[in-house]
């Protein structure tokens, strides 16, 4: 759910030219808060989740 709210926090920036194109820029993604560009024109949600025996049951699939 996080990651749609993000991509169209992106998309509108990018559709009205107010999205930053610098490594390490930000920009503030609603609920999300501040989302800093990875690269230019890459941006990350947050880190990735590594399923672990460990941790599996912990989710609902």
């Amino acid at each position: 759910m996080d990651l749609g709210y993000l991509a169209v926090h992106v998309a509108n920036r990018q559709i009205n030219d107010k999205m930053p194109h610098e490594k390490g820029a930000t920009f503030r993604a609603g609920r999300l808060g501040e989302v800093r560009l990875i690269e230019p024109d890459v941006v990350l949600l947050g880190p990735p989740l590594v399923f672990t025996r460990e941790n599996i049951d912990q989710y609902n699939f």
